[in-house]
């Protein structure tokens, strides 16, 4: 089976979303069994999940002297906040996953952290499932604990990445704030390091480099091809996304 790796696409926080959109929009149109990409933010943003309403209480403070934007992220989970970090968005046929009914959720979590596993590993952080059995609706920040959808540090027990979903039709999003992982140039925001928190073991990388490892990690599952149409197309889809958004608002 092959998946598509696509270059660095990174923006703000409303293009991130739109390309991970545009990824889910196209793959049924696709000859690929997935699509993926590593990406950063060009500022500090906040996402909430799609069934989220409002930033946790406890960020509040955030706000007061600074803009910063808040968007919704097409998948579930809690807020997150990014300052820099990498993140990875996944889109698969549910079907090259090999996940049924039942238990289908947890069945796509487990089958694709195992590539930001890898990714880590290969970056030399061990990282293990998280064991948060049940949701806590008291809790907002999507790093304030960590739950089998995520992966914790072996090394340290810190949350290393957290990761959300959304299932439409046969295929599946996953996107995955890969925290352990800095890209350089790091974004600083005085603000916000009472909230986001800092990992006691983190590397600092590249995208580009981060990109190789991936391609290397997909590599081990797929046949990865680096097709520069579909990025153009997908592209194509996020700039609509942006317009009919603007429009809408």
């Amino acid at each position: 089976m092959q998946i598509a790796l696509l270059p660095d696409l990174s923006g703000d926080g409303k293009w991130n979303m739109a390309v991970d959109e545009a990824m889910l929009e196209l793959l049924p149109d696709c000859n690929y069994a997935g699509i993926a990409r590593l990406y950063s933010w060009s500022e500090p943003t906040v996402t909430l999940g799609r069934n989220q309403r409002r930033i946790p209480e406890t960020w509040h403070g955030l706000e007061l002297g600074v803009d910063i934007p808040v968007v919704t992220r097409p998948t579930g989970g809690r807020a997150v906040i990014h300052l820099g970090e990498l993140t990875m968005s996944l889109v698969f046929r549910t079907t090259a996953l090999g996940c049924g009914n039942g238990s289908r959720v947890k069945c796509l979590h487990r089958t694709l952290l195992q590539f930001s596993r890898g990714l880590l590993l290969n970056l030399g952080i061990t990282a293990v499932a998280g064991n948060h059995k049940g949701p806590n609706d008291d809790q907002f920040d999507c790093f304030s604990l960590s739950t089998e959808a995520d992966l914790v540090d072996c090394d340290t027990n810190d949350k290393a990445a957290g990761a959300a979903l959304v299932i439409r039709g046969d295929c599946v999003l996953q996107q995955v704030s890969l925290r352990a992982i800095q890209v350089s140039p790091v974004l600083e925001w005085p603000n916000f390091s009472s909230a986001y928190g800092y990992l006691r073991n983190t590397c600092v990388r590249t995208l580009d480099d981060c990109n190789k490892t991936l391609e290397t990690v997909l590599s081990n599952y797929f046949s990865v091809v680096q097709d520069s149409h579909l990025a153009h197309v997908v592209v194509a889809s996020a700039h609509e996304h942006r317009l009919s958004q603007s429009l809408a608002s």
